[in-house]
């Protein structure tokens, strides 16, 4: 048992088929040149610079550093609604979510509606 635990000496080959299938890091294209790029030598031609190069991805590279904001808490509540006002309300949801517009998700924009009318019915607290 304790020589089947024992580091083996791979054959080159199957050394490169494993590290042929190591991920290799994500890169992404950047404008401008290379930093790594040195200056050229008195008298020879100019190479044409590069416009567009590529640049290793990092983990902090991927992390926004803008704070996003705190969504709000939601808490399920159920409720019995007619069936027109259910399906008009599916429909509108995916026609904006088609459209691309926001909100788009029913629980937006229900949540939204009910703002609305609770400002407009004379509702002053906190929302």
């Amino acid at each position: 048992m304790t020589e089947a635990l024992q580091t083996v000496e791979l054959p080159p080959e199957a050394a490169a088929f494993i590290h042929a299938g190591t991920p290799r890091p994500k890169i992404r294209a950047v404008d401008g040149p290379a930093p790594e790029e040195k200056a050229e030598a008195p008298g020879q031609p100019a190479a044409e610079p590069p416009s567009v190069r590529t640049q290793m991805v990092t983990a902090d590279d991927m992390v926004s550093t803008a704070p996003d904001p705190e969504p709000p808490v939601m808490q399920s509540r159920s409720f019995r609604l007619p069936m027109d006002l259910c399906n008009a309300l599916l429909r509108f949801s995916l026609e904006r979510r088609l459209a691309r517009q926001r909100p788009w998700t029913q629980e937006d924009m229900v949540a939204q509606a009910l703002q609305h009318w609770m400002r407009k019915n004379g509702y002053s607290g906190k929302l």
